[in-house]
């Protein structure tokens, strides 16, 4: 493109780019090695490899990305480090659709047994994943790239919002496994001694997430068939499920909370003058 020049850097082989287009006067270093050609063009060669030290040991993320991707379950896959009281190696992975066959029927835990066991022949125990996060596609930013920080933002404990495990689609329903964190707002108060999650949150958490998995736009303007049966507890791993209620009436969010098959809560979000796409 006009205005654009590109060199590749002497020690990493990875290229680089200043133009007109970045916002920024420097020379932006990306993380792809490159060859390039006498008329400026270019041709890419690989990803330049992430090495990390954990438990006294050198990890190579891309290396364990290029494994997991090469299992008949996965479609996607970014390991990354996080930095807390330990140091601990993570995963975020989209699944096949052999993968969300497998998750429906085997289970979350059986699913990730399966992926660590597939690792093992390249990586040492120490080194595998002890955190995972399944999503229905890797976050990307507006140039299609998948940034570290939105990686590490799936894994962040927020005080007003559930732990999303697991993302899936399942026939019309997408169905999302919450830990509940003991240290959520929302128990302060309601009740000394024996918190549990009020009945309001609840609610405005399927709503958000009607909103944000489903698209589903428009103002809230009511509720109908809200039942609360046991409740959300800290610490709790809570199943929700929600739906498009009536094809032609996509201002119905229909949601339900379970905790294996006892149900938490259930009803319908009504949204006016909504669409869903």
């Amino acid at each position: 493109m006009p205005g654009v020049d590109v060199r590749v850097d002497a020690d990493s082989q990875c290229l680089q780019i200043r133009s007109p287009y970045l916002q920024q006067d420097d020379w932006y270093a990306t993380s792809d090695r490159v060859e390039i050609g006498p008329d400026q063009s270019f041709t890419l060669i690989g990803r330049v490899d992430k090495i990390v030290k954990v438990e006294g040991k050198r990890l190579s993320l891309t290396a364990m990305d290029n494994q997991l991707f090469t299992h008949p379950l996965i479609s996607a896959a970014r390991s990354l480090v996080l930095q807390s009281r330990r140091v601990e190696v993570a995963a975020v992975i989209c699944l096949s659709a052999a993968g969300l066959a497998y998750l429906e029927t085997q289970g979350r835990k059986a699913l990730i047994d399966t992926l660590r066991h597939h690792l093992l022949d390249h990586v040492e125990r120490p080194l595998l994943p002890r955190r995972w996060r399944i999503v229905l596609a890797l976050p990307c930013n507006s140039q299609g790239k998948t940034l570290q920080q939105d990686l590490l933002e799936l894994f962040a404990s927020r005080p007003d919002q559930p732990v999303i495990l697991t993302e899936r689609l399942h026939h019309d329903a997408l169905t999302l496994d919450l830990q509940i964190p003991a240290d959520l707002q929302y128990f302060v108060g309601h009740f000394p001694r024996h918190p549990i999650l009020p009945g309001v949150v609840q609610i405005d958490w399927a709503s958000r997430f009607g909103r944000h998995y489903l698209a589903v736009q428009g103002a809230f303007c009511g509720m109908k068939n809200i039942k609360f049966v046991n409740p959300i507890l800290p610490g709790d791993h809570i199943t929700l499920t929600l739906s498009l209620k009536n094809r032609d009436d996509s201002g119905d969010v229909a949601f339900a909370y379970r905790q294996g098959d006892k149900i938490n809560a259930s009803g319908v979000i009504s949204f006016a003058g909504s669409t869903a796409t």
